[in-house]
């Protein structure tokens, strides 16, 4: 069985503001902990939940 481990995380600066900008990123490991797929996009404006929400979409 391959066991695939995914780590995400958005940010934001400038939450809650008009002015705000933010990302998120993904990495998926493999077996042996190498790094087999990442990706990271920005926005702007956005929030720090709607980041947060973005990196787990993107890995489902």
């Amino acid at each position: 069985m391959k066991v695939r481990t995914f780590y995400t995380d958005g940010a934001t600066s400038n939450n809650g503001y008009e002015n705000s900008s933010g990302g998120f990123g993904v990495i998926e490991l493999d077996e042996y902990n190498n790094i087999c797929y990442e990706y990271q996009e920005f926005k702007a404006p956005t929030t720090n939940n709607e980041m947060e929400l973005m990196a787990i979409l993107h890995t489902l």
